[in-house]
């Protein structure tokens, strides 16, 4: 078993009490993700489920449209402290992260999955050719009309569409 050396992270997250000096197990950190996300994609629903099997345990994180892939990942990676390396195939470990000032240490695994809808596809796809999958795009849906909304442009004006 090998350690990462890394600095661990400390979040906060508002309106999320924790107890201290305790081994968080998955269906704990699905609830911290849960909330950690809804603070971080406001709007955006996530299905965060938990799944244990033999020899550990791992979070589903799974929502449609929104923030892409990589930004989520971003977001939830301090609550993993448990890391496969496929081209050793080992797993490895790195720093617990704090969350409100407790330190979280657990072994579950965190995969996550977006999914896009076929709205936002013909969206992406009528408003930028080249980006056909939608993964640049947040779809919101405000008193009956979508909004699409490019990611890493805050103050770029959304495309109403419908």
């Amino acid at each position: 078993m090998m350690t990462n050396a890394t600095a661990p992270v400390a979040l906060t997250i508002p309106g999320l009490s924790l107890p201290a000096g305790k081994f968080f197990r998955a269906t704990d950190v699905a609830k911290i993700a849960r909330k950690l996300l809804a603070v971080t994609f406001p709007g955006v629903k996530f299905s965060v489920t938990s799944d244990y099997y033999s020899m550990g345990s791992s979070v589903r994180v799974r929502w449609t449209d929104g923030p892409t892939e990589r930004q989520v990942n971003r977001a939830v990676s301090p609550l993993y402290q448990r890391r496969f390396d496929g081209m050793t195939d080992s797993t490895y470990y790195v720093a617990p992260c704090t969350v409100n000032g407790v330190e979280v240490s657990t072994s579950c695994f965190i995969n996550t999955t977006r999914q896009v809808s076929d709205a936002l596809l013909k969206i992406a796809e009528a408003n930028d050719p080249d980006d056909a999958y939608g993964y640049a795009y947040r779809l919101e849906a405000k008193g009956g009309q979508y909004f699409l909304y490019p990611y890493g442009q805050p103050d770029a004006t959304p495309v109403v569409v419908g």
